[in-house]
């Protein structure tokens, strides 16, 4: 019994050492797991899921955590959204069991990704709208800035306008302040996406900034970054009307992710590149891209690109004259659009029913469409304005109160200047009485010096 008592000391013994070692090696994965998360996000993932296991005692539970926010995060261009979800609220269970409020808040708003990915729109704003809280309530700025930069991309694809500029202005202010270059450039990248809508139709400016982002990942060597840009840039001048422009910057795009061998957004630039050619009178040849991208889509359980496609192939089959076609596509993708919520591609939806219900003569369905059309255009625009009042409200507060602050500081300095002076000349007076009373000493010794020698000379004399 001894014996055996002793074995079991000298093996937690030898133990203790192994375990510090494989929390040290663990806590050397996850760091180089952060610095390649957004640059290399694969190769991140396979980093934390080898740290994992090496972080099972009690004491590596705030790390632990980190990596499993972090495998949430990396996972999310990987991973279905309901394996993302599932491994989300499982962490978010895990951080609330451990009372760590920063991992709960980091792995909710990753679970608003899932959701959004999901087309649970409700379900990503609350989520979004919690991790901005938090980051304000914690005073965390890493965690604020990722709830934000998220939160104001979902609003841009949903058309909140004004709501996603404010939120990405403020996201990238604080990546900014971070030093956080990759998740600056993407917070930017944003920014120009708002400016690039076709109701903001800030499209130099938005040209601008993809330009320079482009110049900064050519330089880098960031290849993804790359090929985003440049599909960016081609939607913009698509937007802009300069369609021929469009189409070579979708075809760059299109060989970068070919090279990358990212299957998923080589659908996305084929289903781009089909709808400039529908746009420019080609739609037989437009078609045969849209088909190839709706099959990825379909096929991959992706509904919301899958809908974006049809309702691009719908627009393709109408310029064709097959209406009856188009309007299946059509509406097939607004009951994608209707259950999430997005009133900006339904908008689009109507406008192409109007159409291809028109050339069918029917003028009852035609005239619907067009009214739900319009009603829509009027509610995004309404909301967009609503925005804009509310940001310029905010903006000219904030800027009359810098005003304020900038007069008072103003006064401050006159005041102080104004004491300097005075004890200035206080000085001066107290030095000018001094050199009087000096003079008038001396003055009074020469007249008394003076006074002397003349007795002495007439003494003298």
């Amino acid at each position: 019994m001894r014996h055996a008592l002793l074995v079991t000391a000298i093996a937690l013994v030898a133990a203790a050492p192994l375990s510090a070692q494989r929390a040290a090696d663990a806590r050397a994965l996850v760091a180089q797991a952060e610095r390649l998360q957004d640059v290399d996000d694969a190769h991140a993932l396979r980093l934390v899921e080898q740290a994992l296991p090496m972080l099972r005692r009690p004491e590596d539970r705030a790390l632990r955590l980190k990596a499993v926010a972090l495998q949430c995060w990396t996972s999310a261009g990987s991973a279905e959204p309901g394996a993302m979800l599932a491994l989300a609220e499982r962490g978010m269970e895990e951080a609330r069991r451990a009372g760590d409020a920063r991992s709960y808040a980091d792995l909710r708003v990753c679970r608003g990704y899932a959701h959004d990915a999901a087309g649970q729109g409700d379900l990503a704003v609350a989520d979004f709208d919690f991790g901005v809280r938090e980051g304000r309530r914690l005073r965390d700025d890493p965690l604020l800035a990722a709830a934000l930069l998220v939160r104001g991309e979902f609003r841009s694809y949903r058309g909140e306008l004004g709501g996603a500029l404010e939120d990405l202005n403020q996201a990238y202010a604080l990546y900014a302040r971070l030093r956080v270059e990759s998740r600056t450039h993407h917070t930017l990248n944003a920014i120009a996406n708002v400016y690039a809508d076709r109701r903001v139709a800030q499209y130099d400016r938005a040209i601008e900034y993809y330009r320079q982002l482009l110049s900064i990942h050519q330089r880098t060597g960031a290849q993804e970054n790359v090929a985003t840009v440049l599909y960016n840039l081609g939607s913009t001048l698509e937007q802009k009307g300069d369609l021929d422009a469009a189409l070579g910057y979708y075809r760059r795009a299109l060989e970068a992710e070919r090279r990358l061998g990212d299957a998923g957004e080589v659908a996305e630039c084929s289903r781009a590149i089909g709808v400039v050619l529908s746009k420019l009178g080609r739609p037989a040849e437009a078609l045969r891209w849209l088909d190839q991208a709706l099959a990825y889509f379909d096929a991959h359980g992706e509904a919301e690109s899958a809908a974006r496609a049809r309702l691009s192939r719908g627009a393709a089959q109408r310029r064709l004259g097959r209406n009856a076609d188009a309007l299946r596509d059509l509406d097939s993708a607004a009951v994608r659009f209707r259950a999430t919520g997005n009133a900006r591609f339904m908008e689009k939806v109507q406008d192409e029913r109007a159409q291809a219900l028109a050339a069918t003569g029917d003028v009852r369905g035609a005239l619907d469409a067009r009214t739900a059309q319009i009603a829509l255009q009027s509610a995004l625009g309404d909301q967009l304005r609503e925005e804009n009042t509310s940001r310029l409200r905010v903006q000219f507060d904030a800027e009359k109160k810098e005003q304020e602050n900038r007069a008072l500081l103003r006064e401050n300095a006159l005041r102080g200047r104004a004491l300097r002076d005075a004890a200035r000349i206080r000085s001066l007076q107290t030095i000018v009485i001094g050199l009087t009373s000096v003079i008038i000493a001396f003055l009074a010794f020469a007249v008394v010096r003076h006074v002397r020698n003349e007795r002495r000379l007439r003494t003298l004399a």
